[in-house]
């Protein structure tokens, strides 16, 4: 589904996404997609690979929460220079890059970590 079936908010250039029955999140479901500040989706216990990917696109991709979330792919959240907080329910980020180029970020909230892969969270 496109992320607009979720919007909790519109202010031009800007959406909120509140997903309340959303379970898990494909990979790429939401690559390149600059306009989302907040992306708050309760029950998803997956984040597939590349799926907030900006490839070096200007995101304005503030705060991530997934509380349940147990489960994330390589490159989630690459190059979303604005991210600035962050919740996960994740005891590994053994997958390579998940936070690499998160220039902004300054609270990443997890279970307590078993393990960082390589580069997950580089050019924090």
């Amino acid at each position: 589904m496109p992320y607009a079936s979720y919007l909790l908010q519109e202010v031009p250039g800007r959406f909120d996404v509140y997903a309340p029955n959303l379970t898990s999140l494909p990979a790429e479901s939401f690559r390149e997609a600059i306009a989302i500040e907040t992306f708050y989706a309760p029950k998803v216990t997956s984040i597939g690979n590349n799926s907030f990917d900006m490839s070096e696109h200007a995101s304005k991709l503030r705060n991530a929460v997934f509380p349940l979330c147990t489960s994330v792919g390589s490159t989630v959240f690459e190059d979303c220079a604005s991210l600035t907080n962050a919740e996960l329910a994740v005891t590994s980020l053994g997958n390579s890059y998940v936070f690499n180029k998160c220039y902004a970020l300054e609270s990443l909230k997890t279970r307590p970590l078993t393990s960082i892969g390589p580069y997950a969270l580089s050019n924090c």
